[in-house]
């Protein structure tokens, strides 16, 4: 419950349960496969999990009319 209201509260890094780690790529090794929630969505996943970071590969669309 607490990790939760930290996460909320934007105030996660003051977590003892919450470690930020920057990489370029990772592999994650769990010790069985089950599931996972990425970006807040449920997905069912093997023991491991392949994380690789592309620049510049996310592509935005925005209205013409959009305003900051």
């Amino acid at each position: 419950p607490l990790v939760g209201s930290q996460l909320i509260s934007g105030k996660l890094n003051e977590s003892n349960y919450y470690e930020t780690i920057r990489v370029k790529e990772v592999m994650i090794r769990r010790k069985e496969p089950g599931w996972v929630h990425l970006d807040g969505e449920p997905y069912e996943m093997s023991d491991r999990l392949h994380v690789k970071v592309v620049p510049s590969n996310l592509k935005v669309w925005v209205p013409e009319n959009f305003k900051e």
